[in-house]
């Protein structure tokens, strides 16, 4: 058979594709319903400790095992709600996981130091960068770099 002949789908492989179609949108369904579920605890967690938290372009890593301050602090949420809100601030690959490097001071809901990023973390969000496009990657951790002394301080 020549290649470039098209090949037939059978019936079967046509339902197949379509189930996977349609599944995959129910996942994106539910994932954009998480997220506009999450959207007031992040904004309020924003509101309420603009020392920690900011959507901005970098943000500072946050300290270890947060949630459980949050979940107290914010009683007017579900844990689940403050997980996911977690979820979408943290995921933001380019402008939380850049600020990642050895050293760098995490930050308590108030803004004070609370440890150190180690060198897995910052390996792990190396790593996580450098999935993205390669020339976005490069701009991200120029800035991260330039903006590690302001960090710092």
């Amino acid at each position: 058979m020549p290649d470039d002949e098209p090949t037939k789908i059978t019936h079967s492989e046509h339902y197949l594709r379509k189930r996977r179609r349609e599944r995959r949108r129910r996942k994106e369904r539910k994932r954009l319903a998480k997220i506009a579920a999450a959207e007031p605890a992040l904004r309020a967690m924003c509101e309420r400790f603009p020392d920690c938290f900011s959507l901005g372009d970098l943000r500072a890593p946050l300290k270890i095992n947060i949630r459980d301050e949050l979940i107290a602090a914010m009683p007017e949420f579900t844990p689940e709600l403050i997980t996911h809100a977690l979820r979408i601030y943290t995921g933001d690959i380019l402008a939380y996981r850049a600020g990642f490097f050895v050293g760098a001071i995490r930050r308590d809901l108030y803004g004070y130091p609370a440890g150190e990023v180690s060198a897995d973390d910052a390996t792990h969000a190396g790593n996580a960068l450098l999935d993205i496009d390669a020339d976005v990657a490069a701009a991200m951790i120029a800035r991260s770099v330039v903006a590690a002394s302001s960090l710092a301080a």
